[in-house]
């Protein structure tokens, strides 16, 4: 859209109509978002909670089988005010859903998938796929397919199951970013070094 925009400006732009939209989302989401229903037992709203559950849970049976679940845990669980100390006394089975939840969001940085994404557009450009307008449409694409995919894992996480979607995903994962970096090897091995620039603004 604002390929024929100069540099410095163009990223302004890209950054000043991108911008609005997904903060606005996420703020309006928060008047429909359902409180979570384990607070809400634990606050003494079994009711709310019940409520809740019924509306996340596929069928009633599975909103009452949640909703005893939770009663039984809170009626196993020791009074014990949030804080540090609770983490550290955790037992095995907190400490490795805390260890798989820090392991997933290091291991989407140590893959690179931002750095990748935020120079996609120069990339594009010294494959000399085209005009600026072409690279920002091929942009728009892989933000669209993210998208689809990103829409797509929600519906197969809960029929498929998170792990083995988790695992794909990791394996998908290690085999782009090999093909990556064999083009990139390719590439500055096959050509002669290009003037150094700062990279366009990117989807991430």
């Amino acid at each position: 859209m604002f390929a024929d925009e100069p540099e410095a400006i163009a990223w302004r732009w890209t950054l000043a109509v991108g911008t609005p939209a997904p903060v606005a989302i996420i703020f309006l989401s928060l008047f429909v978002m359902p409180e979570s229903p384990r607070w809400l037992a634990q606050s003494g709203h079994p009711k709310s909670a019940a409520a809740v559950l019924r509306r996340v849970a596929a069928t009633e049976a599975e909103a009452e089988e949640t909703l005893a679940e939770i009663r039984a845990a809170l009626a196993a669980a020791p009074a014990a005010v949030p804080g540090w100390a609770e983490l550290w006394n955790a037992p095995p089975g907190l400490w490795r859903m805390t260890v798989v939840v820090v392991g997933v969001a290091t291991l989407r940085q140590l893959a690179g998938v931002d750095a990748v994404m935020y120079y996609t557009p120069t990339v594009l450009e010294d494959a000399e796929l085209g005009s600026a307008a072409d690279v920002m449409y091929v942009q728009l694409g892989i933000g669209l397919t993210k998208s689809i995919v990103v829409l797509g894992s929600g519906y197969f996480s809960d029929h498929a199951g998170r792990r083995p979607l988790l695992l794909a995903s990791v394996l998908l994962l290690a085999a782009a970013c090999v093909v990556t970096a064999v083009g990139f090897m390719q590439s500055s091995n096959g050509s002669a070094p290009r003037p150094q620039r700062s990279p366009r603004s990117g989807g991430g």
